[in-house]
């Protein structure tokens, strides 16, 4: 079972940028079995809430570390 992801694109100053798609990219990543998904907070404020996957956003690359340990 694979439960974290992070989708997006990293700047060189480390801010993460949205990527196009992201909405639909999230539902494949939800019907490969995927529970958790990380993307950009721009992103995050574009696509509606799903069911079967928690999505959070951050807006720099060290706020990943926070949510994966």
């Amino acid at each position: 079972l694979i439960i974290d992801i992070t989708i997006g694109e990293v700047g060189l100053c480390s801010e993460v940028r949205p990527l196009v798609k992201t909405e639909q990219r999230i539902k494949e990543l939800r019907k490969l079995g995927y529970k958790k998904v990380i993307i950009s907070k721009n992103s995050l404020k574009k696509i509606e809430p799903m069911d079967g996957i928690e999505v959070l956003g951050i807006t720099k690359v060290s706020e990943l570390e926070e949510l994966l340990f």
